[in-house]
């Protein structure tokens, strides 16, 4: 499968690659799933509050902050120098692999003690930094893989790959307690580390390219520009799916965790068609245009006796913005800081949900008009720093 022109000389998406992109991404879902899943169980059966887990998760996405944009821009400066960085990322994704395996290790094979109770959130955070540490870097090498044109329908692929995966949460633990901690674990790390060999076997090292004006001081504005929309999008995202939740809710009167399964899907196979009219309009009017409707629609199926028509709308637009963001990071800086550019947006997602952890009010995020209404806000500040980079 390949995308070519009659022109011979225009530039075109190399399909294995993204797929064996597509692939890992999906492995690190996964991978995020089953500890998101089972980081509560854990550490409560060592003795451990509530509280610590959301400290935890407070702490990591703290540390991705920083974390995000300087191995990013770290691994711009191997490539800049040596052509090549996915040494860089196989190296880490071999820790992380071990790391995911030793924190069921503990549980199962080791007597609780004190020593071990609090090796585990030490691990846990270990993990958590390696995963950290190859995902910006991996996901910009979509910035080989696809021209700047074509970057939209390339990354619905990882898109569609990443968010089916991603779309089971609701019903996880149904399939992780099939398993025991340690036989889940494995499955995870071995999809990474073989979903990592397999694009590694894909992927061909660039020449080493001009490092001429290498200075990321020369780029802030647009950095800037990309943490508020990395932050808008990450924060709209969460609140969006929690108000589709809590109106379905409302309206079925029952379990919607598989009607949540349903829609995540069908977010991630309406990524392909959101690729394909964002490479025909721009990228960034695409986005604009899904915020709009969006906003709009978002509010409305608050106020309003919501139809099925309203959310295949909500749906379709919110995968305009969803399949956009990465593209957007990636065309917004020079190719030479593709990696400080996801860095950046992963960064700004990670910053809202910090945030919202911390000072929003619990009770705000019980209320859909509440976060619908946050929920646009949201997606406005995303709105404004992708009109402003335009």
């Amino acid at each position: 499968m390949s995308t070519s022109s009659p022109d011979s000389s225009k530039p075109f998406i190399l399909w294995s690659q993204v797929w064996g992109l597509a692939a890992f991404i999906g492995a690190i879902f996964l991978t995020w799933l089953i500890y998101n899943f089972y980081l509560t169980q854990l550490l409560t059966s060592f003795g451990f509050s509530t509280q610590l887990v959301t400290g935890l998760v407070i702490l990591e996405n703290a540390i991705a902050v920083i974390l995000e944009p300087l191995v990013g821009g770290f691994s711009d400066r191997l490539t800049q120098q040596k052509g090549n960085r996915f040494p860089f990322i196989w190296k880490s994704v071999i820790v992380s692999s071990i790391l995911f395996m030793t924190i069921p290790f503990i549980l199962t094979v080791f007597d609780r003690s004190e020593i071990t109770s609090w090796l585990l959130p030490v691990l846990s955070i270990a993990w958590v930094v390696s995963m950290m540490i190859f995902r910006a870097p991996a996901v910009a090498l979509l910035r080989r893989y696809a021209p700047t044109e074509d970057l939209p329908i390339a990354a619905s692929i990882l898109t569609l790959v990443g968010g089916t995966v991603n779309a089971f949460r609701p019903v996880a633990d149904r399939v992780v307690l099939e398993f025991s901690p340690l036989a889940i674990f494995a499955i995870g790390s071995i999809a990474l580390f073989t979903s990592a060999a397999v694009l590694r076997f894909f992927n061909q090292p660039n020449s080493p390219i001009d490092r001429s004006d290498a200075d990321p001081r020369g780029i802030i504005r647009e950095l800037g520009l990309i943490l508020g929309t990395g932050a808008g999008i990450g924060l709209g995202a969460r609140l969006l799916m929690d108000t589709l939740a809590k109106v379905l809710q409302a309206q079925l009167n029952i379990n919607i965790n598989w009607e949540m399964v349903g829609i995540g899907v069908v977010i991630a196979l309406a990524a392909v068609p959101a690729g394909i009219i964002a490479s025909k309009i721009g990228n960034s009017k695409a986005m604009l245009y899904g915020i709009g409707a969006s906003i709009v629609l978002m509010v409305s199926i608050v106020f309003t006796n919501a139809t099925i028509a309203t959310f295949i709308l909500l749906i379709a637009a919110f995968s305009l913005i969803i399949n956009g963001g990465i593209p957007f990071a990636l065309s917004v800086v020079p190719p030479k800081w593709s990696g400080l550019g996801v860095g950046m947006f992963f960064a700004g997602i990670s910053l809202s949900l910090a945030v919202t952890n911390v000072l929003v009010p619990e009770r705000l995020l019980r209320e859909p008009v509440a976060e619908a209404i946050g929920g646009a806000i949201a997606f406005l500040l995303s709105g404004l720093c992708i009109a402003a980079s335009r």
